[in-house]
């Protein structure tokens, strides 16, 4: 299964993402906190700009620390986070 994510912007592109990789960002602990803490399901989420770009910062800040998955490209999350003025998922 997948999430998908789709930016607020209609200038961003938007993508699906294997359930484990989204799993493995939530496990971050200051990711979970700026999402509220959602449970690791692929639950529906409504996240702001300010939101968004808080998340490419933490992943940014952290990428060479992050135990995830090898195949999982940060730099697209990141390149995302940076450009969609907030996001939804589903």
């Amino acid at each position: 299964m997948t999430v998908e994510f789709d930016p607020k912007s209609q200038d961003c592109f938007s993508f699906g993402a294997p359930n484990g990789h989204w799993f493995s960002l939530l496990k971050v602990d200051e990711i979970s906190s700026l999402l509220g803490n959602p449970a690791l399901t692929n639950d529906p989420l409504d996240v702001s700009d300010e939101t968004a770009k808080s998340l490419a910062n933490v992943l940014r800040e952290k990428q060479m620390e992050l135990a995830i998955p090898s195949n999982l490209d940060l730099g697209m999350y990141i390149e995302f986070f940076d450009n969609c003025q907030g996001f939804t998922t589903y």
